[in-house]
């Protein structure tokens, strides 16, 4: 079990994630306390009208909120208090002060007493409560003020929260420890409890969890969750934790920061991958950990490193201000109306639930922020960058000039497929070329669409059979990933993928393939793939999910033997194979959690194959028919 920062495992990409520290370009003074503040704002203010007489939040789209037993007004109750303070909302003293009097009385009071339904939400939720209370308390009355505190006093960790009774039923540490230690910390700085050694328990619990980049893995390694728990122990580590864990949690956020830089897109997203992604709060978690990390820089009086972080952070931020502020609100990244539930995982992940969580990131992500910080876009951009997590996370990260591409090693079924996922340029729509690839049968809904398909942009082959199989539905059969780098630099970056399939087993039997190799050379605006496939099988394919919609505007499409192309919002993307002697489309749309799409194959005889990829304005050459 790790302690101290000497026992953790060596981080191999110091020097080439360091290198990312140089700033590209003039630095820019940005206000992003007052970003941050008007993104909660503008949550809260449509929140108002889901709060009932009796504090609950009525989710809008649900009709109510069972699943939570009233506790999605934590959520609220959070950043109204801070609007309170930070903006004088005094509007909001008393819809908050309501809903925190039914929080104390409610899922707290049945977590303190032991009544049923036992609240598991309350490890989630305790720091914002407790943030909530220590701004409440100065406005409130006396009477009210004290009953909060009793409330929040007579909590006892072990049995309030879900996090022990969990582990004494044999389950690991997941994202829960860390969310709760927050709140236990918080409680013992507002003078409510002191739980220092379940603290300290709790965090040498979740140890042997991070990978030696500093990466958090949740059971099936979601990215989200990794942000989860990074956020909660900068939150933790920024309220002053000063425990026996404190260099270990500060080296394992350094690391990861520099990770984050390189997994950003240029279009602002966090990276994709497991359960409640594209959601607006991994975005907004993304930019707490990335202002915690400028304020660890500035203070060892490195500005302009600290200015690389403030870019990352005002970048993933305006990724999420056109969802935020439409009408209706969209707390995922996608333009279907709330009501088709379109993105949402199935079983939990509520309009309200989510929507309220990104805004309370915002408003806490506003008490951190350091406005002294000027901008500065990290080096990925002109020097070249490429990252591969294998067998964690099972992703590579490229990026060359304002171009990203993301390849999903080996996929996580029910979120994800394997191969290119995804393919984003600076300026250019998220979803033209892919920002995730689509499940076969998704754990989240998806909106009159087919399922029963996995698809991203990668190989395919025809059995003797004449049925099509694709890398992108494989997973299990995946038996190893053998990466290798060519080369990185301002102008280029080459690396090749090699996935040996296992013949042991049967479906990868009946798939007759031992091995697919593709080398990838990407420039900025273009990708080059050259792929290879072994094993028996009567013809090869290019498979390209073509953009159809987002949900509210619609792409178009141009097909021809040896290529297609797809042009929305005044892009356009192509993807072009020399060797191909037919273009075929499938009928009907798929979907993954922002945007549907039309699956389009480039067939050839040949065994090996060469493919472009490329996304640029749409000019006066580029003709639609």
């Amino acid at each position: 079990m790790y302690t101290y920062p000497q026992e953790l495992p060596a981080f191999p990409y110091e020097d080439k994630l360091s290198r990312l520290l140089i700033p590209c370009g003039s630095a820019v003074a940005a206000d992003a306390r007052s970003l941050y503040l008007d993104l909660a704002e503008t949550i809260i203010d449509r929140a108002l009208a889901w709060l009932d007489d009796n504090g609950v939040i009525i989710d809008p789209v649900e009709g109510h909120d069972n699943r939570w037993l009233g506790g999605t007004a934590a959520r609220f109750v959070c950043p109204a208090a801070i609007l309170l303070r930070e903006r004088e909302r005094t509007d909001l003293l008393e819809p908050a002060s309501r809903a925190l009097s039914q929080l104390t009385g409610g899922i707290l009071k049945r977590a303190v007493t032991g009544e049923e339904p036992r609240p598991a939400v309350l490890a989630l939720v305790i720091k914002e409560l407790v943030i909530a209370y220590g701004i409440l308390r100065d406005y409130a009355g006396n009477d009210q003020a004290e009953m909060w505190r009793e409330a929040l006093t007579a909590i006892d960790p072990d049995i309030a929260y879900n996090v022990t009774p969990d582990l004494m039923a044999g389950k690991r540490p997941n994202n829960y420890g860390p969310s709760a230690c927050v709140g236990e910390w918080l409680r013992s700085r507002f003078g409510l409890a002191d739980e220092h050694s379940w603290i300290e328990r709790q965090l040498s619990l979740q140890m042997p969890y991070f990978t030696e980049l500093g990466m958090y893995r949740d059971p099936g390694d979601p990215h989200l969750y990794d942000f989860a728990v990074r956020h909660n122990l900068s939150e933790l580590l920024q309220y002053g934790y000063d425990g026996s864990m404190h260099d270990s949690l500060q080296e394992l956020l350094r690391r990861a920061g520099l990770v984050t830089l390189q997994m950003l897109s240029p279009c602002g997203y966090a990276p994709f991958g497991g359960r409640s992604n594209l959601h607006l709060h991994n975005e907004a978690m993304l930019a707490y950990i990335c202002e915690y990390q400028a304020l660890q820089y500035m203070k060892q009086g490195h500005p302009e490193a600290a200015g690389c972080f403030r870019e990352a952070a005002m970048r993933s931020i305006q990724a999420v201000v056109p969802y935020a502020k439409a009408d209706p609100l969209r707390y995922i990244k996608n333009s279907f109306g709330p009501s088709t539930r379109h993105g949402k995982d199935k079983g939990y992940g509520e309009y309200a639930v989510y929507a309220l969580l990104s805004a309370s990131l915002f408003a806490r992500t506003a008490l951190l922020a350091d406005n002294n910080i000027k901008s500065s876009e990290a080096a990925a951009a002109s020097q070249g960058c490429l990252l591969n997590m294998w067998p964690a996370f099972h992703k590579v990260f490229a990026t060359c000039g304002h171009t990203q591409v993301v390849v999903d090693t080996r996929c996580q079924k029910g979120y994800d497929a394997t191969g290119l996922g995804r393919l984003q340029h600076k300026g250019a729509p998220p979803d033209l070329a892919l920002s995730m690839g689509i499940a076969a049968e998704p754990n989240y809904h998806v909106h009159e669409a087919l399922t029963g398909r996995a698809a991203a942009i990668g190989p395919c082959w025809r059995l003797m059979s004449g049925e099509w199989l694709s890398l992108a539905a494989m997973s299990e059969a995946i038996e190893d990933v053998t990466f290798t780098e060519k080369r990185v630099s301002p102008q280029e970056v080459e690396w090749s993928l090699t996935w040996s399939i296992n013949s042991a087993d049967t479906v990868a039997a009946a798939n007759q393939i031992s091995a697919i190799t593709q080398f990838y050379k990407l420039t900025p605006g273009h990708l080059y793939i050259r792929t290879a496939v072994s094993g028996y099988y009567d013809r090869l394919g290019l498979e390209v999910p073509c953009l159809a919609d987002n949900g509210a505007e619609e792409a178009q499409t141009r097909l021809w033997e040896q290529g297609l192309s797809v042009v929305f919002k005044g892009w356009i993307f192509k993807a072009e194979m020399p060797e191909a002697e037919a273009c075929v489309v499938e009928d009907g749309l798929y979907a993954n959690r922002s945007a549907r799409y039309r699956l389009v194959r480039l067939e050839t005889a040949a065994p090996v194959f060469e493919a472009i990829l490329s996304i640029s304005p749409e000019c006066e050459g580029n003709v639609i028919d």
